[in-house]
């Protein structure tokens, strides 16, 4: 598509177009922040270890594992089940199926704005697995989660088996949320559902000329454990997520605890899945404001409702002004054969270094350790531009060795001089972790995978699944692209 008539719509002038464009060199592709909308469409783009080399540019013409269609957005969200991609396009409110050997939508289920930001699958003693489907623009904000019986055909959001919902208007309840393993003790799974633009419209001030606020500050941010006895088939309806969780806040204004979430992993060493909550913008002093911070909540003696300053068994501040700690997550074990029964934990700070992004790596022994951990190593992208490194951190075992791999994905770093958001991933291999030093430029990765033009967004939402079934993992990637020809979804 052109964005050269584009511009002489919206200017209402041949004249003065012709003389900008011919002044700014345009022939047929848009330059510049503001034409991100060129490229409304999504290739899903898949990675084997096998086929990479150290750098490795994306291209528009290459081969993709997906293509979608115009109508379905850009902002993808990938799970994998059943030799089945499963995909959220939260910019049309819908879920849709598609196998790997054929294109077409298999299965829909549409919903309200942003139905599909987040999706997972739940896996029940009895056998059954239920989808759940978040929309946290739902209700002017409020946001709201949804389950569904996984059947054939797809569903409408008001046919849901059960819908939990947020507070209070532009909580943004559902915004980021995770499947946990039992930690209630019923055997069942739990979900941590984070609503990181909380925003009570009273609260408790018990402190009298002290003013100590003891409920959430606006905009704190809110992250709730949904019991798993909330959620199993004998409960439907519409139920509000206070009703049926035990509920931790941040107390600091802004701070949005719940931006990152994850409760898969022991980092405590005391065999027992914890609770890891970023809040990015948190103010770790005055002069730190927005450094960040992460709260880690022990799986064995998980308290009741109250702040997360209190909840919290580890806390670690950031150390760096707009730093960004708490970005993004992700649990590692880097060698299975260390005996540790503590994982290591990978936190992004996307605005670090001026917004070029670092990634810290706190190894498991350090965390269980107790008192404030430091960071073993620190991976960094080195930059002048805002390209936010580490705004979303993954793990796989892309090589087959039984070791979880960092992959780091920068969506926004530039390419050139006009490929902005041209975005990147890169891989850090397990078996290189004798090589990493304290610090660890970008461009030591094993492997880096580039975008090559403005908007292709890669490394936004990386998802890693063995889909061959060889023993190793591969790497999905989104990329943003130019309309078709063919209009509509399959």
């Amino acid at each position: 598509m052109s964005p050269c008539p584009n511009h002489a719509k919206r200017l209402g002038s041949a004249l003065l177009v012709l003389a900008l464009l011919s002044a700014q060199g345009c022939t047929n592709q848009c330059k510049g922040p503001q034409c991100v909308d060129e490229w409304p469409r999504t290739r899903l783009l898949a990675f084997s270890i096998g086929d990479l080399g150290k750098v490795n540019p994306v291209r528009d013409n290459q081969s993709a594992l997906l293509e979608g269609a115009n109508d379905e957005g850009a902002d993808w969200t990938i799970s994998y089940l059943d030799s089945t991609v499963w995909i959220g396009q939260p910019e049309v409110g819908r879920v849709v199926t598609r196998t790997l050997d054929d294109s077409a939508a298999l299965d829909t289920w549409t919903g309200p704005d942003s139905f599909g930001d987040g999706l997972g699958h739940v896996a029940r003693q009895d056998g059954t697995t239920d989808l759940w489907v978040s929309a946290p623009d739902a209700e002017r904000e409020t946001g709201a989660l949804y389950r569904f019986a996984v059947t054939a055909g797809g569903a409408e959001a008001s046919d849901a088996t059960l819908k939990i919902v947020g507070d209070h208007t532009a909580d943004r309840f559902g915004a980021r949320w995770t499947v946990c393993p039992d930690l209630t003790g019923d055997g069942e799974p739990d979900l941590l559902v984070a609503a990181p633009w909380y925003n009570p419209s009273t609260w408790t001030d018990t402190g009298g000329d002290t003013g100590v606020t003891v409920g959430p500050a606006a905009l704190a941010g809110a992250v709730y454990l949904i019991r798993s006895e909330a959620t199993d088939a004998e409960n439907s309806g519409n139920i509000s997520a206070r009703s049926v969780s035990t509920m931790w806040w941040g107390e600091q204004k802004g701070e949005q605890a719940g931006a990152s979430l994850l409760c898969d992993a022991d980092h405590t060493g005391d065999g027992v899945a914890d609770i890891v909550i970023g809040a990015p913008l948190f103010d770790s002093s005055n002069d730190l404001r927005d450094a960040g911070r992460i709260y880690i909540l022990s799986g064995a003696t998980l308290p009741a409702s109250g702040p997360l300053s209190q909840a919290a068994d580890v806390r670690i501040d950031g150390e760096r002004y707009e730093g960004w700690l708490g970005s993004s997550s992700v649990a590692l074990d880097l060698d299975p054969s260390d005996g540790e029964a503590a994982y290591d934990l990978a936190i992004g700070a996307a605005g670090d270094n001026q917004g070029s992004g670092r990634v810290y790596l706190y190894q498991g022994q350090e965390l269980a350790r107790g008192g404030t951990p430091k960071p073993g190593n620190v991976f960094s992208y080195r930059s002048s531009n805002a390209g936010h490194f580490g705004s979303w951190v993954t793990a796989g075992d892309v090589d087959g060795d039984n070791r979880s791999d960092l992959i780091i994905g920068g969506p926004d770093v530039l390419s050139g001089t006009d490929g902005y958001d041209a975005g990147g991933a890169w891989i850090f291999l397990a078996s290189s972790q004798g090589g990493w030093g304290l610090t660890n430029a970008s461009n030591t990765a094993d492997h880096r995978i580039i975008g090559t033009r403005a908007f292709q967004q890669i490394g936004r939402a990386p998802y890693c699944t063995d889909l061959d079934a060889d023993g190793a993992d591969e790497l999905l990637l989104t990329a943003r692209a130019a309309e078709t020809e063919d209009a509509t979804a399959p």
